[in-house]
């Protein structure tokens, strides 16, 4: 697989339960259709995902956090796929999204043991500004990570 057979696309609403399937297996927390729905009905343009021969592979969700930022509320990619840039293609989509928006900013929340996450999104240019505690179902802590937009 190369990263130009990859189609990034609008999330569409039959898309649903793929995204289900992947976040499942990729994220503690559990989720509904009836929430991935309300996410996409609150920023339908913020809701993307990575495509191969018909095959939903990775998907990322974003929303207006306060006037000058751009919240990822979720990012994933299938694990027999991670490593072929498709995390950044759409981490790279969702700032530009931003940027072109007039944020100023892209902000998120990462489990404060998933180091290989927190190593990605540092390789991208964010930076821990903050701490939640107790901010997973489970009571892990998440780390804040903030990438301004001056590109």
């Amino acid at each position: 697989m190369k990263i130009n057979q990859i189609i990034f696309r609008p999330f569409r609403p039959e898309d649903v339960e793929d995204v289900l399937k992947i976040a499942s297996s990729r994220f503690k927390e559990k989720y509904s259709s009836s929430l991935i729905l309300q996410i996409y009905n609150y920023f339908p343009e913020g809701f993307l995902v990575a495509e191969l021969e018909g095959e939903i592979v990775g998907y990322i969700t974003a929303v207006p956090h306060y006037p000058t930022s751009l919240r990822v509320l979720m990012v994933a990619v299938k694990r027999e796929h991670e490593g072929r840039g498709i995390g950044s293609q759409l981490m790279g989509r969702i700032e530009t999204l931003a940027y072109m928006k007039g944020y100023s900013s892209v902000k998120l929340e990462v489990r404060q043991d998933n180091i290989r996450a927190i190593g990605f999104y540092r390789s991208r240019g964010y930076r821990t500004v903050g701490m939640i505690e107790h901010y997973y179902s489970d009571g892990s802590d998440a780390f804040i990570m903030e990438k301004p937009l001056n590109f």
